[in-house]
């Protein structure tokens, strides 16, 4: 029943619509909206201007993708901090699309270490410094290590003080570094005189002395001017009165003897002998060359520098030490003592000069030790010296003669040194023996001058030239030469024609090389040996 009423309203309404239909002339869109990332979108629907009514539905329009823009929020992965990948947002509507992740940090990357110092005696230590190879941040700051100190091993060069001379606590070597502490010098012992002699050194009272008893004591000397001094605080003896005999024992508050003058001021001095302290360390030139009686000087210590001329002259020294610590022996420094016999060149004694001994016509033996280097010219010229033999430690030997002589002299001996060149001896009458060194290239004009005893010449192999003068004939076209021995090296020997009394060469080579030599025709009648050896 209700769905027959139901049917028949339908109808009648449908005829109602039916009877007053709009034609829809004009019509307009209605509700659109754009799609979006967040949302969707829809066509819209056609709706009639006129009636309103809803001439075609729209449709829905699906919602668009995101759009991925760049990673925001990236942070870089450091030593000590944390990276981030970064998120992804879209670019449209700013969501969030894509979380990051944590890039954990890498931690530090430890360098070389630097600045290490080690440390030393006297100087600080460091050790050292460790930055990050990739942030350089300061891993491990650089610490001072202290100064370790010396640590000083025993004292060496201990000198005891005695009443001689000064002591020394010695010096100390440090056992790691090896430097130095110097050590402290120890003054020196007062003496114990008894009697006037040192029963600790045996030094004698200083004053005035004769036949072993005390004339006069130094404050007396001193007091009626026999002798005075002079230089900064009295240190130096610069006069000795010519009445003053005996023997002169110097107080060891001198330092220097002489000023550069003779200490007495003629040749009428009487003092026979003069003991010096180990104070004295310089005796001036000249100082005591007007002494002409003075007999003995005695050193007891070491002295550094003695004048030229010092001793010049004092003709009745017979004797004479040359003081330890004396390297140079002065110019004319012993010349002129006639009563002096024999002296023995030590080997702390470095060089002689110009005429030390000349003139020392006593003056037999010479010895000359091993550290001698220098011999300058004259030295021994108008002496009775009969032999001299050169130590190895010669690097130079002047000319041994001038106008004067060596009577005496018989033999030369350079066989140790290891010489090049050598000067001149002429005016040796009576040297009969010559030995050159191996090592000798050298001969200088008159090296042998006059030297017409001379039997035998043993020339060194090496030896390239004989000059024209370096022997002499005497005047009469005679000299006492019998025998050469010639090296190979020498092509000349020219010098040689003259001596009329050679008889034998004995040449080192063969006879072939004799033939090449320039001088062969010129010893017509002299025996010749070859392949000569000694």
């Amino acid at each position: 029943m209700k769905r027959g009423f139901l049917v028949i309203a339908l109808l009648c309404m449908a005829l109602l619509l039916t009877g007053c239909a709009c034609k829809h002339p004009e019509t307009e869109l209605k509700g659109a909206v754009d799609a979006t990332c967040t949302q969707e979108g829809y066509t819209g629907d056609t709706v009639c201007l006129k009636c309103e009514a809803t001439v075609e539905k729209g449709e829905v329009i699906p919602m668009l993708d995101h759009t991925p823009g760049e990673k925001v929020n990236v942070q870089m992965t450091t030593c000590e901090q944390d990276g981030y990948t970064g998120d992804t947002l879209c670019t449209v509507c700013g969501a969030e699309l894509e979380k990051g992740e944590v890039i954990p940090a890498t931690g530090h990357q430890p360098g070389q270490r630097y600045h290490v110092v080690e440390s030393t005696c006297t100087r600080d230590g460091y050790t050292g410094q460790v930055d990050c190879m990739v942030c350089y941040k300061t891993l491990e700051e650089d610490e001072r290590i202290p100064t370790l100190g010396h640590t000083w091993g025993e004292p060496h060069d201990v000198v005891e003080a005695t009443c001689q001379q000064a002591g020394y606590m010695g010096d100390q070597d440090c056992t790691v570094c090896g430097e130095t502490q110097r050590g402290e010098v120890v003054p020196k012992l007062a003496h114990d005189f008894v009697d006037g002699v040192c029963t600790a050194c045996s030094w004698l009272e200083p004053g005035l002395y004769a036949e072993g008893e005390m004339l006069m004591s130094w404050a007396d000397l001193l007091g009626n001017e026999y002798i005075r001094l002079d230089g900064a605080k009295d240190y130096r003896l610069g006069y000795i009165a010519d009445s003053l005999f005996g023997t002169l024992v110097v107080d060891d508050s001198i330092t220097e003897v002489g000023n550069g003058k003779p200490l007495c001021s003629s040749t009428d001095s009487k003092l026979e002998a003069i003991y010096l302290p180990t104070s004295v360390k310089k005796i001036y030139k000249e100082a005591f060359c007007r002494c002409s009686n003075l007999k003995e000087v005695c050193f007891f210590g070491p002295v550094q520098s003695i004048g030229n001329d010092a001793f010049r002259n004092c003709a009745a020294l017979e004797s004479f030490d040359i003081p330890e610590g004396l390297t140079v022996i002065t110019q004319y420094m012993l010349a002129g003592c006639t009563s002096l016999k024999q002296i023995t060149i030590p080997e702390w004694v470095e060089r002689v000069n110009l005429c030390a001994f000349a003139g020392c016509t006593s003056l037999k033996s010479v010895e000359i030790s091993e550290g001698v280097q220098v011999i300058e010219a004259y030295c021994f010229q108008d002496t009775a010296v009969r032999e001299l033999t050169f130590p190895s430690t010669m690097t130079k030997i002047a000319d041994m003669t001038s106008r004067g002589s060596m009577d005496h002299l018989t033999k030369l001996d350079f066989s140790r040194t290891s010489l090049t060149e050598i000067g001149s001896f002429p005016y040796c009458p009576a040297l009969k023996t010559i030995v050159f060194p191996d090592t000798l290239e050298k001969l200088g004009s008159f090296t042998l001058g006059e030297c017409y005893a001379l039997e035998e010449l043993i020339l060194p192999e090496g030896l390239k030239s004989v000059p024209g003068q370096f022997f002499f004939i005497n005047k009469d076209d005679h000299s006492m030469l019998r025998r050469i021995v010639w090296p190979v090296s020498l092509l000349d020997g020219s010098a040689f024609a003259k001596c009329t009394d050679l008889e034998e060469i004995a040449y080192r080579g063969s006879e072939l090389q004799w033939e090449l030599t320039l001088s062969k025709d010129q010893f017509e009648g002299v025996n010749v040996i070859f392949n000569y050896e000694d």
